[in-house]
């Protein structure tokens, strides 16, 4: 299931698609066998869906000169799929999020842009 080369305790950088870029309403974030996809949702919630259990997950929004506006924690040890963030600021706010994963014992982290969160 696991490329050889990801194993428990090793770090690895998600790429953004460039979907994350443009007003698409959605970012997916991949490394090898691993998607990640962030949705916004009407009622200021954030979707954060994975093709794998996700232990634990921390996501940061940034603002325009890369201040931390809120930080979203979930720590589910038995694995989710599927989790829904409460953001408390507005969309339009958010320039940029940091995201870091635990993926069965491997870390995964990513920053990207947040224009995907101007679609609604």
């Amino acid at each position: 299931r696991w490329p050889a080369r990801h194993q428990a305790g090793q770090s690895f950088e998600l790429i953004p698609r460039p979907n994350c870029r443009y007003e698409s309403g959605r970012c997916e974030l991949v490394n090898g066998d691993v998607k990640i996809k962030l949705e916004p949702r009407s009622d200021g919630q954030l979707s954060l869906m994975s093709n794998l259990p996700v232990q634990l997950s921390r996501v940061e929004l940034l603002d325009h000169q890369a201040q931390s506006l809120q930080q979203l924690n979930l720590n589910s040890p038995e694995g989710r799929v599927e989790s829904t963030l409460a953001v408390s600021v507005p969309y339009e706010d958010i320039q940029s999020l940091r995201i870091a994963l635990n993926i069965e014992g491997v870390f995964y982290y990513a920053e990207t842009a947040t224009v995907f969160l101007n679609h609604l």
